[in-house]
């Protein structure tokens, strides 16, 4: 059984790989807490979405909501949309 020892080696080369392969990195950790202040600011406007029938009464939403929805996209790193067209 001389093949038991290659084997092993292969054996722990392939555990390392999976373990590296696994690691997230800093910027996906920070593209998930981005994404997670995304959705929690936009919950409380597609709560309103989906619980509603017809017009949207946006006038339950507080300032403190709007706030947080301007707050998350200026801090999510999306930058400023492009201007649309004009006359």
């Amino acid at each position: 059984m001389a093949d038991l020892p290659q084997t092993e080696s292969i054996d722990r080369l392939f555990l390392e790989l999976s373990q590296f392969t696994r690691a997230t990195t800093a910027k996906e950790i920070d593209l998930q807490r981005r994404l997670a202040v995304l959705r929690a600011a936009v919950w409380p406007f597609a709560k309103l979405v989906l619980d509603s029938s017809g017009r949207i009464p946006h006038e339950r939403l507080s300032m403190a909501d709007w706030h947080a929805l301007v707050k998350a996209y200026e801090t999510s790193g999306a930058g400023k949309p492009a201007q649309g067209g004009g006359a």
